[in-house]
């Protein structure tokens, strides 16, 4: 978890902060339609960042539940969420709505 420092606080209010987590994770994929010798048909993969803010209560079970929130309705073929904290060695996993099924992901073209 990662705290902001303050902001100027508005008049006759208390500072504002905000509270948000951040990870990063890699990735990989390939371009098999594009033409032969071009520099994305193969495999390679990207690192990427992610911040999230507006957070409420920044919790695993809240975070499993905001993530999934935010990318079901992309990943129709979404199975789990899970947010670690390793310094603690904790975790917690969301599988979903009671009675989701998983559907196959169709692949980018």
């Amino acid at each position: 978890m990662k705290r902001r420092g303050s902001r100027s606080a508005p008049p006759g209010g208390a500072p504002v902060l905000e509270i948000c987590h951040e990870f990063g994770f890699d990735a990989a994929h390939r371009f098999p339609a594009a033409p032969r010798g071009h520099r994305y048909r193969g495999m390679h993969g990207h690192s990427f960042r992610v911040e999230i803010a507006g957070l409420r209560q920044p919790s695993l079970e809240n975070l499993c539940l905001w993530i999934w929130d935010r990318l079901a309705p992309q990943f129709r073929g979404l199975t789990r969420v899970t947010v670690r904290r390793d310094s603690l060695g904790q975790s917690c996993t969301y599988l979903g709505p009671a009675g989701t099924s998983a559907r196959p992901q169709s692949p980018i073209r």
